[in-house]
């Protein structure tokens, strides 16, 4: 794997990263532990190999990439160059001593700048493969660059480890569940937080006892800082910054529901599938590959594009799962440990290297 950013193998389990690094860190461990020889090249400040996959350095000196003289061996079966442009993925193979199997896996849309490239039919055969993270992502692709469908392929993103198995049984999982309606956003302030805070009175006109938990991102964006300032103007929402992935898995799983009225097309989702793996039920808008995240559970607003005056019906689904888990707590958590079963025996990074392994048989 070569992804251009600044993190090591450790990093996913010593700070705060991306849904990125967390994907190809994981990924390359499950990779490991299925008996290939994995290694990733990054900016790293020294090489640092551990759980069974080597890091290599990629260095940036005068605007020239210096890649460890690792990239040179000539017995990798496959190239992997994550989120980068297709001129970058020319060079590297350019530079290679062998003819490599070289693959884009991309998490960006077609209208990213950085994949512009994909549009010179020239450059999509120099790629062996492209690796998209949401069907949704790969219909825009083949249809606007006119890529070849037999070149292009899907793999999803998994469940963030810290978020699998988190409750010994059923009878844990119930206890550990707030009594009243404890609602989560764990999304980019800009995906659709600023709508649902003045909406979040609503809720509590009919359940004064709901609470929402906002755990901001690491935004430092003017637009950010200032959404997240609302929330001290609204009673019952609570800010929590600054958390590492393992302790936001401790507290969402006290969680009934992850609120996520998305207002910006995304082409992967992890906070939903984090969500539904620890046995929260999802609310949230039919935007981007967010309906194919959910894989079929939750409740998928039909608005496309909601915005103030079509919050209605986000808010009154929220306001009917509400009634279903303080009337009917039985059915309503019945579900959601059933589709928290669901997301650990299948989505899981365990599961996609293994998808990933055949994909990539295919290629080779």
């Amino acid at each position: 794997f070569i992804y251009n950013a600044r993190f090591n193998i450790l990093s996913a389990f010593q700070e705060p990263v991306s849904n990125s690094i967390i994907a190809i860190s994981h990924l390359a461990i499950e990779l490991a532990k299925l008996g290939h020889d994995v290694t990733i090249f990054s900016q790293t400040e020294q090489n640092i190999s551990a759980f069974g996959v080597r890091g290599c350095r990629i260095n940036i000196s005068n605007q020239i990439l210096n890649l460890d003289e690792a990239i040179l061996e000539p017995d990798y079966d496959a190239l992997i160059i994550k989120n980068d442009s297709a001129e970058f993925l020319i060079s590297i193979k350019n530079s290679l001593p062998t003819a490599n199997k070289l693959f884009l896996w991309t998490e960006y849309d077609y209208l990213e700048p950085i994949n512009q490239g994909l549009r010179d039919l020239a450059k999509q055969s120099e790629i062996t493969g492209i690796i998209c993270t949401s069907n949704w992502q790969r219909a825009r692709l083949v249809t606007r660059f006119q890529i070849m469908p037999q070149k292009i392929i899907t793999l999803h993103h998994a469940v963030t480890p810290e978020f699998e198995n988190l409750f010994v049984d059923a009878k844990e999982f119930i206890s550990l569940k707030s009594k009243v309606p404890l609602l989560a956003y764990t999304g980019s302030a800009l995906s659709g937080l600023e709508i649902f805070l003045e909406a979040f009175g609503d809720v509590r006109n009919s359940y004064p006892n709901a609470v929402l938990d906002v755990y901001a991102r690491d935004e430092q964006t003017a637009e950010a800082q200032r959404i997240y300032k609302q929330i001290k103007a609204n009673k019952g929402i609570n800010l929590i910054a600054n958390l590492s992935t393992i302790k936001l898995a401790g507290l969402i799983r006290t969680h009934n529901m992850l609120v996520f009225p998305s207002l910006v097309e995304e082409a992967y989702n992890t906070d939903i599938l984090n969500a539904m793996a620890a046995g929260l039920y999802v609310i949230t808008s039919d935007c981007g590959c967010i309906p194919e995240y959910c894989f079929e559970h939750g409740k998928c607003i039909v608005e496309k594009k909601l915005h103030n005056e079509t919050l209605d019906g986000f808010v009154g689904q929220t306001l009917a799962i509400c009634q279903t888990q303080i009337h009917n707590p039985e059915a309503f958590y019945d579900y959601c440990f059933k589709q928290l079963i669901f997301v650990n025996k299948n989505h899981t990074w365990r599961i996609r290297a293994r998808e990933w392994e055949q994909a990539l048989r295919v290629f080779l």
